[in-house]
């Protein structure tokens, strides 16, 4: 399915001139003007945990749609710096050890529509965007699904909650030696859009029950519709709640 798409895309392409995800001007993908308002995009923090982009205009939320959606790959580099910058944002000064990054797992369902993870190719190039920059970091892919959720799009904050608790699991490497490298590691949790946060909440509960304390959380962009009030004191209480059952 992944590969017809591919295929079809490319035909349309000479038919249909590509457009730019932020403003449709045809030419790009990713016009200059959008790709210079994405990279200057302001990371906020929550609660010292999560961090991503804050996009008042839609130009990243557009840009990770049209990554996922449609397929548009020459967009993997550029939102992988994006969430580069996240992940180092929730990392702080925390970049003497080994970093792991860890993706939300994707649905059964878009898998098979999209034939890969979006979330898993951004993470792969947010961890050679920070190798690059002089970061040991690595990707893995530790998280899978243990109930399929439902689409999360039109989903409110409290269904959305609803949809993903418990539908994660972690698959823990088979060596010891992995394992102890993984535990030695400095773990944050990634995603492409924050909503509501759920399923980073969701990723991280999952992290937990396997005996695996997450450091931080990244998204490449935040939306606008973020209940921050809400996220905040969610955050605060679980990352409280977290320290006092690992200690």
């Amino acid at each position: 399915m992944g590969r017809m798409s591919a295929i079809v895309r490319a035909l349309l392409e000479l038919v249909v001139p590509r457009e730019c995800a932020g403003c449709r001007l045809a030419g790009r993908v990713l016009c200059d003007a959008c790709k210079h308002d994405l990279l200057g995009l302001t990371v906020a923090r929550i609660d010292g945990f999560t961090c991503a982009h804050l996009d008042p205009l839609g130009v990243g939320r557009a840009a990770v749609r049209a990554h996922k959606m449609r397929g548009e790959r020459t967009l993997t580099p550029v939102l992988g710096e994006t969430l580069a910058r996240s992940v180092r944002h929730a990392l702080a000064a925390q970049v003497s050890r080994r970093v792991v990054l860890i993706p939300a797992p994707t649905r059964r369902e878009a898998l098979r529509e999209r034939g890969v993870s979006s979330v898993g190719l951004l993470a792969r190039s947010a961890a050679h965007a920070m190798r690059a920059s002089g970061i040991d970091a690595g990707v893995s892919d530790l998280a899978r699904l243990v109930r399929q959720p439902r689409d999360q799009r039109g989903l409110g904050s409290a269904a959305r909650e609803a949809n993903v608790v418990g539908s994660i699991g972690i698959g823990l490497p088979r060596s010891q030696s992995q394992r102890q490298a993984l535990l030695e590691s400095v773990v944050v949790a990634v995603d492409d859009v924050v909503t509501t946060g759920a399923t980073l909440r969701e990723l991280r509960r999952a992290l937990l029950a396997a005996e695996i304390l997450p450091t931080g959380a990244a998204a490449v962009v935040s939306t606008p519709s973020v209940d921050a009030g809400r996220l905040v004191s969610g955050l605060r209480t679980s990352v409280e709640t977290d320290q006092r059952e690992l200690r």
